[in-house]
């Protein structure tokens, strides 16, 4: 199926956002997935951030080696 540039684009753009950290962009995708799969409400915020920030981490080192 062939899909026309300027379409792709828009569709990546509405699904992910901002593409100009596509590290970035990839990762907080990957994590807003995971919390609507995982339920995290009984969490405290502080613990809720410690994970986000901690899978961000772990997600961009994943996504390098997956690159090289």
């Amino acid at each position: 199926m062939m899909v026309d540039k300027a379409v792709l684009e828009s569709l990546r753009g509405l699904y992910f956002g901002d593409l100009s950290n596509k590290y970035f962009t990839a990762i907080d995708r990957a994590y807003r997935d995971m919390n609507r799969t995982i339920r995290f409400k009984s969490m405290t915020k502080d613990n809720r951030e410690k994970l986000r920030k901690g899978y961000f981490k772990q997600e961009k080192v994943i996504i390098k080696k997956l690159n090289n």
